[in-house]
């Protein structure tokens, strides 16, 4: 395969007992995975690997038509292999690849020795001979499979019509995809199981490629140890993760960057600030601060934030984002002061949710949180009362979570009005009638609320209100993060629906509100140019 595939023309190995580690001869990079990564690399395919920088456009041009012609070539194989099985023209291997069942089947009418072959077969009943002298069934061999315990040899017979021929293939591969992949599934659930893994590790964006790289191996792979994995793994993914990060920082020099700050308050009341910088190849994590004794100091907050920028070079930095404070706004017009080429600018996702809170004050609104609170609060604080519900709305939450909490308020309120029915049928039921929590001072009261109409009418209004805003927060918050024209965009529609919902009506209070907090915001000329 050196000799043979063209990638090797381009690459060396970096280890002669390891060729899935290797080295490119025009950018100098390490390449792991094998022949076939270092390929994309040279072709600038999109995929697991960056493509290469310094290769002459001639030489990724060749690459590219050199795997597309392999791909087509692989394709009419499988065509032309599967066209034979369907015509019974000749003997055919089906080779089990995570796809069919390994069988060969016999020789059929047409093929060299195929007379032969039927006579010795009839001698040994094996095989019965019609009227014309023709076979009507033909037995299968079957071999035992090659490395892997998951293929099983078929009993039976063959028809020789063409129809029933490729249906009982089509329900072998079937069968055998189905059974296989349910093996495999059950020995990784099992991994995660007895090393206590969080389920939602297989939403990984590598978990995938593990299973590619482990497949393009084969089977009898030998799993790394936990020194390698703690060990020289480990150094080589710190070695990849600074090449990218270093990669990253260069393309500064072109795009510039965004430092974003993003401050939160941990369970032990100490306010933390994470700097991050932010450009159109990706984010780097930029550094942490223990912030607590200069959140409430402009000054020194100016001094933090200039030192971050210094950091990442003046030079590289555009803008300088953080949430609309008081604190942050004068520590921003200082930072602009003294550094004039960036801007200070506040964050769209903060403005946002002082929207919501301020729309939280209104009386209707507020009332409406506050007893949804109420409902919340009891039916979360009693398991029996959370199970019974859970029963009734189908396993559906009313706490939903969210990226502030004003926004996590007003979808949870947005869940309540959802399970309305299921709220009513609940408080209703003879279960519930019977219970020792009807009983109590707090589960009268939230029955009382659930057949109140006037709630479910401030609900509704609270909804109405603001659904569009937490659909805009969503978006802005996503990981594919959309532009400025985007967001301004989504906020123009949310006015508009928020109009649409109360029928032209008892909106403009709700405008007024958007108008005062986005306008003096987030109408910046960094954002008009």
């Amino acid at each position: 395969m050196r000799q043979k595939d063209l990638g090797w023309q381009y690459c060396s190995r970096i280890s002669e007992t390891d060729r899935s580690f290797v080295r490119c001869n025009f950018c100098q990079r390490e390449i792991h995975g094998g022949i076939s990564r270092f390929k994309q690399h040279i072709a600038k395919l999109k995929g697991e690997c960056k493509g290469c920088t310094r290769v002459p456009a001639a030489v990724s041009r060749e690459m590219r038509e050199y795997i597309a012609g392999k791909k087509l070539e692989r394709q009419q194989k499988q065509e032309s292999s599967e066209k034979a099985f369907d015509n019974g023209n000749l003997e055919m291997v089906l080779k089990d690849d995570g796809d069919d069942i390994g069988m060969e089947v016999a020789k059929l009418p047409g093929a060299p020795g195929f007379e032969e072959d039927i006579a010795t077969r009839a001698e040994r009943g094996k095989a019965s001979i019609g009227d014309d002298g023709a076979s009507t069934l033909v037995a299968l061999r079957t071999r035992p499979a090659l490395g892997s315990s998951l293929r099983a040899p078929l009993n039976g017979s063959l028809s020789l019509d063409p129809v029933i021929q490729k249906s009982s293939k089509q329900k072998q591969k079937a069968s055998s995809v189905k059974d296989a992949r349910k093996m495999v599934c059950k020995a990784i659930s099992k991994f995660f199981y007895h090393a206590a893994i969080p389920f939602h590790s297989a939403h990984s964006p590598y978990f995938q490629p593990m299973f590619d790289a482990i497949a393009q191996y084969g089977s009898g792979v030998k799993p790394p140890s936990p020194y390698e994995i703690g060990g020289p793994l480990l150094d080589e993914e710190v070695e990849t993760s600074k090449s990218y990060i270093s990669e990253l920082k260069l393309s500064w020099n072109t795009t510039g960057c965004s430092i974003m700050v993003d401050g939160w308050t941990d369970n032990n009341g100490r306010t933390l600030i994470n700097f991050l910088a932010y450009c159109p190849k990706g984010t780097v994590f930029v550094r942490s601060v223990d912030a607590s004794h200069i959140i409430n100091d402009p000054q020194l907050l100016f001094e933090l934030l200039s030192d971050v920028v210094e950091e990442v070079g003046e030079k590289n930095v555009v803008q300088v984002i953080t949430e609309n404070s008081a604190n942050f706004s004068l520590a921003g017009s200082m930072l602009m002061e003294k550094r004039k080429n960036l801007f200070w600018t506040p964050c769209a996702a903060y403005c946002i949710d002082q929207i919501l809170k301020e729309i939280s004050t209104m009386r209707s609104v507020s009332d409406a949180l506050k007893k949804g609170k109420r409902i919340t609060k009891f039916i979360y604080n009693h398991a029996w009362v959370l199970s019974v519900m859970r029963r009734f709305t189908e396993g559906r939450e009313l706490i939903r979570p969210a990226v502030t909490r004003s926004a996590a308020s007003f979808l949870t309120l947005e869940s309540i009005s959802a399970a309305r029915s299921a709220l009513f049928q609940m408080f209703a039921s003879d279960e519930w009638k019977q219970s020792s929590f009807a009983k109590l001072k707090e589960g009268k009261q939230v029955e009382r609320l659930v057949a109140t109409p006037k709630f479910w009418s401030k609900v509704d209004y609270a909804v109405r209100c603001t659904s569009p805003l937490v659909k805009a927060l969503r978006l802005i918050d996503a990981d594919d993060k959309p532009t400025m024209a985007y967001i301004y965009d989504a906020i123009d529609r949310a006015k508009l629906a928020i109009r649409d919902a109360n029928g032209g009506r008892y909106y403009k209070s709700i405008w007024r509100i958007i108008d005062d907090k986005w306008g003096p915001l987030l109408h910046h000329p960094l954002h008009a140019a």
